[in-house]
Order: structure tokens, then sequence, then C-alpha cells
């Protein structure tokens, strides 16, 4: 699920009981395409607004970046190749090429742009937030 409160869209429980694994079966891939298709959606919404974004997971390499590539791949110019190289200069520990959902990200990325004016996806401040359980070395 996507909750949006100001400036934040968190990605936690998106895929809900998919976790990080590869989906097993059609109807999980379908689910799969669905949420990225519905948090690309959010992060596209808050932009056009005006607002910030920030997504996040649990630890940051896998589900929150998934979303983010969904946008990438769905909102702006982006390529796969283009998206993921965005990605891993904000957050190099983040899964790109490596995705656990990379075949439901290249089916978005194969399909049909969103029906808007897309974003130049150079012109986006992508940052990595940090202190997540997996790098914050502050412990």
């Amino acid at each position: 699920e996507v909750r949006v409160r100001g400036n934040v869209a968190t990605l936690t429980a998106g895929l809900g009981s998919l976790h990080d694994r590869k989906p097993a079966s059609d109807a999980e891939c379908e689910r799969v395409v669905e949420f990225l298709q519905r948090d690309a959606r959010a992060i596209d919404a808050s932009l056009r607004r005006g607002e910030s974004v920030w997504v996040h997971c649990a630890q940051g390499f896998n589900r929150g970046p998934s979303g983010l590539l969904a946008y990438l791949l769905l909102y702006t110019d982006a390529s796969w190749d283009e998206a993921c190289g965005a990605l891993k200069a904000a957050r190099p520990r983040a899964r790109g090429r490596h995705n656990t959902f990379r075949q439901q990200l290249e089916q978005l990325a194969d399909g049909p742009k969103a029906n808007v004016l897309l974003a130049d996806h150079r012109s986006l401040d992508i940052r990595d937030g940090g202190n997540d359980p997996c790098d914050d070395d502050r412990r």
C-alpha cells in the first residue's frame, strides 16, 4: 500500500504478501505490475503538485527502488538503462538491473508510457536518504 502524507510516499508494505521474492505465478506477476503502476502514479501525482517525494522501503534496495524505477519508466523519457543508471547514481546499493521484479519492470519499460507530458528524467533530483538498517554506519 502507498501511504502519502505530505511529501512522503511509503512503499514499505507496498507489495503485501509478495515480499522481496520473485513472483511465483501469473497472478502474482500481474499483482506486482499493478502495484508498480500504482506506486508510479502516486509519485507522479505528488510531483505534479510540486511536492517533494520520499520513496522508501524497509531496507532501501528493492521495493522502494522498484517504485521509483516504475515512475521513471512510465512518467519520464527514461529508457530501462537510463532509469537503472539514475537509480544507481543516487543509491548505489539499490537493485536496478538485478531487481527482484526486473521482469515486471521490463514489461513496463516495453509498454506504453503514461498518457501525460513526459518529464526529462535528467531534471529530477534523486537523492539517497540513507539511515536505513542496512547501511547506517552510526550504530
